[in-house]
């Protein structure tokens, strides 16, 4: 009987969040997680980045890369970001992470596969940047890990949640000086049990917010030992 009440409850709070945008809580009149207005809002795709650091450039320029990054080495071939960390996006990706609304891993894999090129999809596996296991068990899930498993599910790509492991428990870059941010991820990560999978593949490394690119950066050096023949990166947002 308490099983009965319980599965009600979640399937009546299930009924009722999704009938309501995730963004504003106005009722919704079809089966969208998004009111026409909150969707309208997230436009993905018109700014022009550099395809190194993520940063956006002026149209104008004809090279894909920015004047910083042209002459600059990156453990990763190239990477897409799918807006700046800001408004309606920061909302959602904050829902996510800080707030337990998981369904909105729905809305965001479900932007990254529209707006995002469908050929830099083309890889053999992608594996979400994890979290330490501390941080893991005080918040219940990686929010990276949800939203990327989504979208190996829709494109039928495996997704390796064991490949890497972070074992150094990091301070969250965002409270950090530049200057703090990459010694704080120094050797951070390490293979995982799945690390032999990558060898000879092209990899898509996903996380959810870039800042400065050090945890990325740091990520893709553990990747490398692991003998890939590629590794790109994809992240939902990116804090200008």
């Amino acid at each position: 009987m308490i099983f009965v009440r319980r599965h009600f409850g979640h399937f009546l709070l299930n009924y009722l969040f999704h009938s309501r945008c995730l963004l504003c809580e106005k009722p919704l009149h079809d089966m969208s997680p998004l009111c026409p207005e909150c969707f309208e809002e997230l436009k993905f795709g018109t700014e022009k980045r550099c395809v190194k650091c993520g940063q956006v450039m002026s149209s104008s320029l004809v090279d894909p890369s920015c004047a910083d990054c042209r002459n600059r080495h990156y453990p990763y071939h190239e990477i897409r970001i799918l807006g700046t960390y800001a408004g309606s996006l920061q909302k959602l990706v904050q829902g996510l992470k800080f707030r337990e609304r998981h369904s909105v891993s729905a809305v965001l894999a479900d932007c990254l596969v529209r707006f995002v090129d469908p050929s830099y999809f083309l890889v053999d596996c992608m594996v979400p940047v994890p979290l330490h296991r501390s941080r893991l068990k005080e918040r219940g899930y990686n929010q990276s890990r949800l939203v990327l498993d989504r979208i190996g599910r829709y494109l039928r790509v495996p997704v390796l949640a064991d490949a890497l492991v972070r074992h150094k428990n990091t301070k969250p870059q965002s409270r950090l000086r530049a200057e703090e941010r990459r010694e704080n991820v120094r050797d951070a990560f390490r293979p995982g049990r799945q690390a032999k999978l990558m060898s000879g593949k092209k990899i898509l490394l996903f996380d959810d917010v870039m800042t400065t690119g050090n945890t990325l950066n740091e990520a893709c050096e553990t990747l490398k030992k692991c003998g890939p023949s590629s590794v790109k990166i994809l992240a939902i947002a990116r804090a200008e």
